[in-house]
């Protein structure tokens, strides 16, 4: 049984494709939440079952129930058939020759009565095989359930989901505003939490589905807290509608707006990073009295890291928060938990990801780690200031996540001993590296050399590059 997944667009019926039309008109069976049968025309279709959930789950187990009978039904029809068959065999093999054909009219009755049972049998199995079809909102392939309720069909027996897509709010929105999809960033806010600020400043354009608790004038205030107040923002609302409505101005014109719930914005950034920074120059960090991680030691040490877009990274002994931002830049779609015991260095951490706009920051002040505290499983972790409890910290780290990678910096030879005697009962080894930078200072007339601290870079090989 085919199972069709079907996006009705922004208007049901109105931006409904021709093949998603004629799929839902010649359907036995509808499913999907009251507004998308609404939409799609369907609630007062008197021929075809309804089922009205918005529980995805529920929706597959009842599929799962059609199909199961359509299966029965299936076996029936083959019973009845086969059996026809066998009566129509029985007949033609004791027919003789008659010119008068009364056994050939015998045999025509029969065959009449074999097609009239089989039309019936047709009819119960056109019945059963007519189109199930599950209703979702915009277009399948885009934040939608039809992945989910794929997932849950994945392993029914005789059922095959197919996907028929429709116009996306993406892509109404854009083709609105004249504005080419192909390298526009999406972040669903429906009904879930995204990093907003961070993602506005590495791309140029953003698309934010929203619906949740964070409606449009709360990315624009929140746009405005770190830094990108002059973004240019366009919302829209009850697209493809009669009630259709876009606006468009500067973040900080449209900190009030009020909107529906179920609306779209997109930003537009000029100034939008062109890449990922990489070994930020410390000049450009607020500074205080705490330590910072230097610029060449920070960019080996975060690309160490190897972190990935979804990660959830710690930063401990955060300091100024350097090390934080560029964690922060590479993992758009994650988390940096910075930990410092020190006041002023949570302070100073926060203050520098808002100028630099990374809304994916947390900190935590605290002598980490506390007993009976539950802390975020870790994908990396950078170690910049363990105040004695390097052990602590990284078995925590490994306890949490036993894949998870660890750089640590060291100055003295007692750090530089326990991280690698720590890293190679818990994962069989590590890489260490001693790095000393020399800078040339303008002294009066001259060019001096000046020596910064060797520093050595540890990081742990994880046990699927050990062996």
């Amino acid at each position: 049984m085919k199972v069709y997944i079907v996006g009705i667009g922004m208007d049901g019926r109105r931006t409904l494709t021709c093949e998603a039309k004629n799929i839902i008109d010649t359907a036995g069976f509808l499913a999907g939440a009251g507004r998308m049968l609404e939409l799609a025309g369907t609630v007062k279709r008197s021929d075809a079952e309804a089922f009205v959930s918005t529980d995805l789950k529920a929706i597959a187990e009842v599929l799962k129930q059609r199909a199961n009978k359509a299966d029965c039904a299936g076996r029936e029809t083959e019973k009845r058939e086969a059996s026809a068959m066998s009566r129509k065999a029985a007949v033609e093999d004791v027919k003789q020759p008659d010119v008068t054909g009364k056994n050939s009219f015998k045999c025509e009755m029969k065959s009449d009565k074999f097609i009239k049972c089989r039309h019936k049998s047709q009819k119960l199995s056109v019945e059963t095989d007519r189109p199930a079809v599950v209703l979702v909102s915009g277009d399948c392939s885009f934040y939608s359930g039809a992945r989910l309720i794929s997932e849950y069909l994945k392993d029914a027996d005789g059922i095959e989901p197919v996907w028929l897509p429709g116009i996306s709010s993406l892509s109404y929105f854009c083709a609105a505003l004249k504005i080419p999809a192909e390298n526009v960033r999406t972040v669903s806010l429906h009904g879930r939490e995204a990093n907003i600020a961070v993602n506005v400043k590495t791309n140029r354009q953003v698309f934010f589905l929203l619906g949740g608790r964070t409606d449009a004038a709360e990315v624009c205030r929140h746009l405005c807290e770190y830094g990108l107040s002059d973004v240019r923002v366009s919302i829209g609302e009850d697209l493809a509608s009669e009630s259709e409505r876009i606006r468009t101005g500067t973040a900080s014109q449209l900190t009030g707006v009020e909107t529906k719930k179920l609306s779209v914005l997109m930003t537009e950034n000029d100034r939008a990073l062109r890449g990922v920074p990489s070994g930020i120059d410390d000049q450009e960090f607020i500074r205080g009295s705490r330590p910072m991680t230097k610029f060449c030691i920070r960019g080996l040490s975060v690309a160490a890291l190897e972190i990935e877009s979804k990660d959830i990274c710690w930063d401990i002994g955060c300091g100024t928060g350097s090390v934080t931002v560029e964690m922060a830049y590479r993992c758009p779609d994650g988390k940096v938990l910075a930990c410092d015991k020190k006041e002023e260095a949570c302070a100073l951490t926060l203050n520098n990801a808002r100028k630099f706009g990374c809304d994916n920051i947390v900190t935590l002040q605290e002598d980490f780690p506390e007993s009976g505290c539950e802390y975020p499983v870790p994908d990396r972790v950078f170690i910049g200031g363990s105040e004695g409890r390097l052990e602590e910290i990284v078995r925590l780290a490994f306890r949490l996540n036993p894949g998870v990678k660890i750089v640590a910096t060291a100055v003295s030879l007692d750090t530089l001993y326990m991280a690698r005697v720590l890293f190679e009962e818990l994962c069989g080894g590590c890489r260490i590296r001693q790095i000393a930078v020399t800078e040339v200072e303008r002294l009066g007339s001259s060019d001096m050399l000046k020596a910064q601290n060797p520093v050595f870079i540890i990081e742990n090989v994880r046990e699927s590059v050990a062996k």
